[in-house]
């Protein structure tokens, strides 16, 4: 059986057909094309950096929305055609050129300008400083290069602002350093070096435990650490030793801060030599401790003899009246024999207040109990002392300090607050003494007190500094007043 040829029609129809196939795949590529050009354009555009295209001969092809914004171009199209070269500083052009052509030979992706500042020239004139990442590409059998830049002023004014800082971190005397939340050292500068004298490459990455005495390697954490948990800063006195062992005493004050890198909280710290000032306080505070014993001794031996001698010549006195039946005027001497016995007691109180001499023969304990019963007697109001543990302070000058706070705080107590009961509080904690002298009188604003009471308030903090201890006064109008006193102990 033979087979028809196709007609030429049919032919001619079939051939019509695969062109319009091939003619609607032609556009449908060319739709496609045009798509990705415009998505790619698109991202380009919304790129933060500019981007800038060139030729082997430096012209720009391209440049993205915001290289138009950096060179203070508005329209489309505006920077396209110009030379590369003329978006540099008028001195660099020269030399460019030659750089240009040199890279153009063997591109390769790299920053531009390695080493050294690079800077633009913007539409009006103004210069900028930039960072230029180069890569070469090549599209339609053409080599370009495709430049990368960043305005990079903001940069560097952070920059010049963060050396300025580290160069007056690096000047001051004093210790700062840094410290995060688990108590290793982040920095350290140059003043911190000259006063523990341990160097930046020594500490850092060291727990701060290592600025502390060995006997109490946690006095950083529970001063300082813990107080910066309830308040954004924090000022306290710590007793710290040097890279030989030997003791140095710091005014401390500390901040929160975050570590930027890590996210975690911790403390910026900033330290100020006070040793030699504490020692000169020391000395002030025991030469005005000798003169109050001395004036204590002499009104004991000189005052209060001549009171009793007087006393007895009058009592003398009194009974020769009484022998000649003269009863108006012995009466009389009666009670000015009364009158003089009743200074005498009182010159003898004032005496031992000024030279107590019970801390010598029984300690502070015994001090204190002594305060607290001459208070009851001199001035009518009950006064307890409580002691659970047996306390012995070794440090005559620190128990001197420790009695001298509970004396003013006493005395504050009975003669500005009006209380009607006083207690004093000596216990032990964990290498600590903890002493608290409690009223019930009416208090103090939140501020503190003024006048006489205020005085008293800082003589007794300067006191607390002078034992290592922190003092902490809890009062509000009407409640009374309760001023605690923490010193370090060993007491194990």
């Amino acid at each position: 059986m033979e087979l028809e040829s196709p007609s030429s029609e049919t032919l001619s129809a079939e051939l019509e057909s695969l062109r319009q196939r091939v003619r609607d795949l032609e556009a449908r590529l060319d739709d496609e094309r045009h798509s990705a050009g415009d998505r790619f354009r698109c991202a380009v555009d919304a790129a933060p950096n500019g981007i800038v295209m060139t030729d082997g001969d430096g012209r720009i092809l391209f440049a993205n929305r915001r290289a138009r914004q950096l060179f203070g171009y508005e329209l489309d199209g505006e920077m396209e055609s110009m030379s590369i070269e003329h978006l540099m500083p008028e001195r660099f052009r020269i030399r460019h050129v030659g750089l240009r052509e040199s890279y153009h030979g063997a591109p390769e992706p790299r920053p531009m300008g390695t080493g050294r500042d690079l800077y633009a020239c913007r539409k009006d004139g103004s210069e900028f400083p930039v960072e230029i990442g180069l890569t070469p590409v090549e599209i339609g059998g053409e080599r370009l290069i495709l430049g990368m830049i960043a305005d990079i002023t903001e940069r560097q004014r952070a920059t010049a602002a963060m050396s300025e800082k580290a160069r007056i971190l690096a000047s001051v005397h004093e210790a700062v350093f840094t410290v995060d939340g688990g108590g290793v050292i982040r920095s350290w500068n140059p003043g911190a070096t000259a006063i523990f004298t341990w160097s930046e490459a020594e500490i850092v990455g060291q727990p701060v435990s290592r600025l502390c005495p060995p006997e109490e390697p946690d006095r950083f954490h529970t001063i300082i650490l813990d107080g910066l948990r309830h308040q954004s800063r924090f000022e306290s006195i710590l007793r710290c030793h040097r890279r030989d062992g030997s003791a140095i005493t710091l005014a401390i004050r500390a901040a929160q801060t975050v570590f930027p890198d890590t996210g975690q909280a911790g403390a910026i710290v900033c330290a100020h030599d006070i040793t030699r000032q504490r020692e000169l306080e020391d000395e002030i505070v025991q030469i005005a401790e000798k003169e109050q014993r001395r004036i204590g001794q002499d009104l004991h031996d000189d005052l209060c003899q001549q009171l009793a001698g007087i006393g007895c010549l009058a009592k003398v006195l009194q009974q020769e009246l009484d022998a000649s039946g003269s009863t108006r005027p012995a009466d009389a001497l009666g009670n000015l024999v009364e009158m003089i016995s009743q200074a005498n007691t009182r010159a003898r109180e004032i005496s031992r207040g000024l030279a107590p001499a019970m801390i010598q023969r029984e300690g502070l304990t015994g001090a204190l109990s002594e305060l607290a019963s001459r208070t009851r007697r001199i001035f009518g109001v009950p006064c307890q002392f409580h002691c659970p543990d047996p306390i012995f302070v070794e440090d005559e000058k620190r128990a001197v300090q420790l009695y001298r706070i509970a004396q003013e705080a006493t005395s504050n107590a009975v003669k500005h607050s009006d209380a009607t009961r006083i207690d004093i509080h000596l216990d032990l904690l964990p290498r600590r003494l903890r002493l608290r002298i409690a009223d019930d009188g009416r208090g103090m604003p939140p501020k503190g007190a003024t006048g006489p009471s205020g005085l008293g308030l800082m003589t007794m903090a300067h006191r607390a500094r002078l034992v290592d201890g922190d003092l902490q006064v809890d009062s509000s109008p009407g409640t009374g007043t309760t001023i605690t006193c923490i010193a370090p102990h060993q007491n194990e």
